[in-house]
């Protein structure tokens, strides 16, 4: 244990989410300059949608460890813009399926390139060897907080 005294300025849960919040802000302004109106909660269910299409609104909101509700809000909002559809469950009438669109897929590659130009200007100046280690640090954190 630490025996630096407590500073809500330098505590980590201040500093992970004032970078959290500076990423996701840089983030969606990326994806502005290049026309796309998506927030970082409709990114992380895209980018799970990548990785597997046709997932319930349960398994997303797993992923990206958000409520139902907010699931339903967010997949609305993504519907509305055209980047995906709901399939309605022949065997469950009560769980939806969530696809990608062929604008989505079509989008996929220059969003992702806004990610990880969002990425390199976050990590400036940031040795590889030093993100590696705050990436397990983080990790670290994560698995101490969910052990408990």
């Amino acid at each position: 244990m630490s025996k630096i005294p407590y500073s809500y300025e330098t505590s980590l849960g201040n500093l992970t989410n004032k970078a959290s919040k500076a990423l996701g802000k840089r983030l969606v302004a990326n994806f502005k300059s290049i026309g796309f109106d998506i927030t970082t909660d409709q990114w992380v269910i895209l980018m799970g949608l990548w990785i597997k299409d046709g997932q319930n609104q349960q398994e997303l909101a797993e992923f990206s460890e958000k409520d139902k509700t907010s699931i339903t809000r967010i997949i609305d909002s993504l519907e509305k813009k055209g980047f995906v559809t709901r399939k309605v469950n022949k065997q469950d009438r009560r769980v939806n399926f969530i696809y990608l669109t062929q604008m989505a897929n079509d989008s996929k590659a220059i969003l992702y390139a806004q990610a990880e130009k969002t990425l390199e200007v976050a990590c400036q100046n940031i040795s590889d060897e030093d993100i590696e280690k705050f990436s397990g640090f983080l990790n670290t954190i994560c698995l101490n907080l969910t052990s408990v």
